[in-house]
């Protein structure tokens, strides 16, 4: 499984196999970061929709943690606002909904 790093080192933690988890992820404790490598290594089984989506997913954990969001603390209006935020085509959009 490979994620691929946010754009800021300090916002992921490296875990084994040079990969590494969303700080808010790991901030949200154990069972957090045992659900979001489970989802990506288990219930996706096409690679390229795993790398996007974990992209995606880590882009808004990112920006989800630059604004002093706790994973707890995340609402639809947040997904709303990152989402207008985005320069993407519709379909990419879309993409990381579905990933979000």
């Amino acid at each position: 499984m490979t994620f691929e790093l946010a754009r800021r080192k300090d916002l992921t933690v490296e875990i084994r196999g040079g990969n590494s988890l969303p700080s808010l992820i790991v901030g949200a404790g154990d069972h957090a970061s045992e659900k979001f490598i489970e989802f990506f290594a288990a219930r996706i089984r096409n690679r390229n929709t795993r790398e996007a989506y974990a992209r995606a997913v880590v882009q808004f954990m990112v920006w989800c943690d630059e604004r002093g969001l706790s994973l707890a603390a995340i609402r639809p209006v947040h997904v709303a606002t990152y989402i207008e935020s985005l320069p993407l085509s519709p379909p990419t959009v879309k993409q990381h909904l579905a990933a979000i």
